[in-house]
């Protein structure tokens, strides 16, 4: 079935409105990251090797006297990431 005059216009405008946003100028030179996606990064990193946020299983003779509470588990996540985006921009220890 060929396109129609008003399909093609449509794809031209949605193509055109995609370069429109990719070559928008951005105001950090090229290569540059900002430090919160840094700071992500290393946030994702160290929770991945940790195993941080993790739910666990129960394992046979290991048992934790009480497994900790979603809201903790985020709260701990949060601090986490505030660490992170402080070491990143320097404020760190």
């Amino acid at each position: 079935m060929p396109h129609t005059d008003s399909e093609n216009v449509e794809s031209i405008a949605v193509g055109e409105s995609r370069r429109i946003i990719m070559d928008q100028p951005q105001n950090a030179p090229a290569g540059t990251r900002r430090n919160e996606d840094i700071a992500l990064d290393l946030f994702k990193f160290i929770t991945g090797v940790t195993g941080t946020g993790r739910a666990t299983a129960p394992s046979t003779g290991f048992t934790s006297a009480s497994a900790p509470k979603p809201e903790d588990q985020v709260d701990h996540l949060l601090e986490l990431y505030a660490r992170c985006l402080k070491t990143i921009s320097g404020d760190g220890r």
